[in-house]
């Protein structure tokens, strides 16, 4: 399910900043037009506030997995250490 996520994250991400790519290249192309300009621009912003949205969920789904697993290597090596003990 994590690895799931992750690469649906990273997929979406990449769209994005794909997106984003072809807006600049529009803009630079557009000369008068106020409001396709505009528009563009406020999609521009969506997006990448999306990708950073996007970044933070990556980072967020990393840190729950990584953290379980460390809490799960610790209670382990606590059992095993407190199971020689007792030997």
């Amino acid at each position: 399910m994590f690895r799931i996520l992750c690469c649906l994250f990273f997929w979406l991400n990449s769209l994005a900043l794909y997106i984003v790519r072809n807006i600049e290249r529009k803009l630079c192309s557009i000369s008068d037009d106020s409001f396709t300009r505009g528009v563009l621009l406020y999609a521009l912003l969506l997006l990448i506030i999306i990708s950073i949205f996007n970044l933070s969920l990556i980072v967020f789904c990393l840190y729950n997995y990584y953290s379980m697993w460390f809490h799960s290597w610790m209670t382990w090596r606590i059992k095993f250490r407190a199971s020689e003990a007792s030997n």
